[in-house]
């Protein structure tokens, strides 16, 4: 990158000017950071090369599979339907109602239309798998009541 220190100004590849004070407001944006925190994007290819892993096919067999699945999930959400992935999860479709929205430029009142969205559901098994690492006192203390046993809530009263 081409820098104007002694301005404050940075230019980036593409030719912007933004200021460093810490956060860069006007760079070049990072697509995989701004996806995923972390940075970890599996797109298209990348799915279809660990498909092709898994499963010992060409990679082009791997990819009208991913394809096929995606189509399938796609036709069946479009006809109303549920689709359940035992151990990974559910897509389904939510309604959103028509609501009343502000341009936040303008402050001026709006109508948002109601339409449908997709949505995914976790399955527990797969929540456990991502959970199963960390250290996280949530998860544990579950764990930890199960194995404990109950103690009685009151002794019995003694007789004289």
């Amino acid at each position: 990158m081409l820098s104007f220190s002694a301005l404050g100004l940075t230019l980036n590849p593409l030719g912007m000017a933004y200021r460093r004070f810490g956060i860069e407001t006007l760079r070049t944006p990072d697509v995989a950071a701004h996806h995923i925190p972390g940075g970890n994007l599996v797109n298209h290819a990348d799915l279809v090369a660990k498909v092709a892993s898994n499963a010992d096919l060409s990679k082009e067999s791997a990819s009208q599979a991913v394809e096929a699945v995606a189509k399938a999930i796609s036709e069946s959400l479009n006809a109303g339907e549920e689709v359940r992935y035992s151990g990974l999860g559910i897509f389904d479709i939510s309604a959103r109602a028509a609501r009343q929205g502000r341009n936040p430029q303008t402050g001026e009142a709006i109508a948002i239309a109601a339409s449908k969205v997709a949505r995914f559901r976790a399955a527990k098994s797969l929540k456990d798998t991502l959970n199963a690492g960390g250290d996280d006192k949530k998860a544990a203390k579950p764990a930890a009541a199960k194995a404990a046993p109950k103690a009685a809530a009151k002794p019995a009263p003694k007789k004289k």
